[in-house]
């Protein structure tokens, strides 16, 4: 018998310490995430160039320095200490299976997930087609070869993960 997505999300510790814990765990997760790879490759390109790291002294200075594949990437590990707190929190705190975020199942239903996933981009090639025929103007053909291929395995990697770590924390999580 399975129990309903409430019933599922009912289960383990629920105390309110729990639930406080937790959240400022993932957001610690998300800043140490984001902070400590970007200072340290920062830091460390700064040493090999010769160039005075005191001057990195906004985050804006710091990422804009590191090119922007690495910077994105950087900036996205912090999605990944998000997930990968919330699902040590979820699994020692809570004392529950993480996928009680997301479902009601045992088990993931990809068929479910690949016909959202089709739905979704229909809708967004159906809404850029219509915005670009309504505002052609607006629109503006860029397109460089060579920094596509470079950030295309950067994107298909951290993309879904930051994705991921935001609706599991905020839909499956706090909601």
């Amino acid at each position: 018998m399975s129990l309903s997505y409430i019933s599922r999300a009912e289960q383990g510790n629920r105390s309110a310490l729990s639930f406080i814990a937790t959240i400022c765990l993932c957001i610690c997760g998300l800043i140490a995430g984001q902070s400590i790879p970007i200072l340290a490759v920062s830091i460390l390109k700064a040493k090999l160039n010769g160039f005075d790291y005191s001057k990195l002294d906004t985050t804006e200075k710091i990422i804009s320095y590191l090119p922007y594949p690495l910077s994105f990437s950087l900036l996205m590990m912090g999605f990944v200490g998000l997930i990968i707190l919330l699902w040590l929190c979820i699994k020692f705190i809570h004392r529950r299976k993480f996928s009680t975020l997301w479902s009601d199942q045992d088990k993931f239903r990809w068929k479910e997930f690949l016909a959202g996933f089709g739905i979704t981009i229909i809708l967004f090639i159906a809404a850029d087609v219509l915005t670009h025929y309504l505002y052609p103007t607006d629109h503006k053909w860029v397109f460089n070869y060579s920094k596509f291929i470079i950030f295309l395995p950067v994107a298909l990697i951290f993309i879904p993960i930051q994705t991921c770590s935001e609706e599991l924390f905020f839909r499956g999580y706090i909601y």
